[in-house]
């Protein structure tokens, strides 16, 4: 009866596209023992917790004298490990912040707290810089620790990339919810970069699903913008006719006072700064009321 070929790695059942790494432990060895890599996977091999090899898929046999991937060592006399990686799982990170981060109103400049929540995606592109900046020789390292890591890393870089859009662009709070893809996308090349150069890893998606502003905060940042644009429409209508310097308005085409005809005074929007037509009741930029 032939002797059965002492298999060291995980079979084919036992390696899902669900898991981004798995790993498998030996230290009794059989001088015919043999590594099977799947195509689904690559295997990172240890001896002794050091780093020897990343194999593709095929049939590894440990000792053989031609071939064997440790054909100059003593039999038995080590501990191997292996971690599959597989090459298309991919490991869903939900992230949010611990705790709400403070902002200024780009207008009133009144300090907002913000809270944000969402998830991204990654898989493994490198898997040897996967495991010397990720998984390391560390036996008890899990997925749910590398989603802690990863986590901590992606929130390193959302808070000051919403801080610097709500100041380039001049976002108010009630802006960021209707801008939070368009902030995903302009963070994902950054994100991809820092993933890839530092772990190793593929960012597949990267998604704000929630933004959430202290609701005090919100009143006091109404009611100040609603001031300021009282007193630009206030500075709007103060105007004079060029004969008396009576009070008139960008409606009168006459002086009230002398009679003097009015040149059409030039139009401006309060809110975004537009010049319209002289007797226009709505901005034609924007849609708001004018004076």
């Amino acid at each position: 009866m032939a002797k059965k070929v002492q298999l060291i790695g995980l079979n084919e059942l036992e390696l899902t596209n669900n898991d981004l790494f798995v790993r498998k432990a030996v230290d009794h060895l059989d001088a015919d023992a043999r590594v099977i890599v799947y195509e689904t996977h690559c295997a990172i091999l240890l001896k002794d917790g050091v780093l020897q090899d990343t194999l593709t898929a095929g049939d590894y046999p440990l000792f053989d004298k031609k071939r064997g991937l440790f054909k100059d060592h003593k039999i038995g006399s080590f501990t191997v490990e292996l971690i599959y990686v597989s090459k298309t799982a991919e490991l869903q990170v939900f992230w949010g912040t611990p705790t709400p981060f403070e902002l200024r109103d780009p207008l009133t400049d009144i300090p907002f707290r913000l809270g944000a929540s969402g998830e991204f995606g990654v898989r493994v592109a490198d898997p040897r810089k996967f495991y010397l900046k990720l998984i390391g020789a560390d036996a008890h390292y899990t997925v749910d620790m590398l989603k802690q890591r990863l986590r901590g890393r992606m929130l390193g870089e959302i808070e000051p990339a919403i801080a610097r859009a709500v100041k380039e662009q001049s976002l108010s709070y009630s802006e960021l919810a209707e801008h939070k893809q368009a902030l995903a996308e302009d963070l994902l090349p950054a994100v991809r970069k820092l993933f890839a150069d530092g772990y190793g890893l593929e960012v597949t998606y990267f998604l704000i699903g929630n933004i959430v502003i202290n609701e005090g905060a919100k009143y006091r940042i109404d009611a100040e913008r609603a001031r300021l644009r009282a007193v630009k429409e206030q500075e709007a209508n103060k105007l004079v006719c060029p004969q008396c310097g009576a009070p008139c308005t960008a409606r009168d085409k006459f002086c009230a006072k002398c009679g003097a005809k009015l040149a059409p005074q030039k139009v401006f929007c309060t809110e975004c700064g537009k010049e319209n037509v002289p007797g226009s009741a709505f901005c034609s930029s924007c849609g708001h009321k004018l004076s």
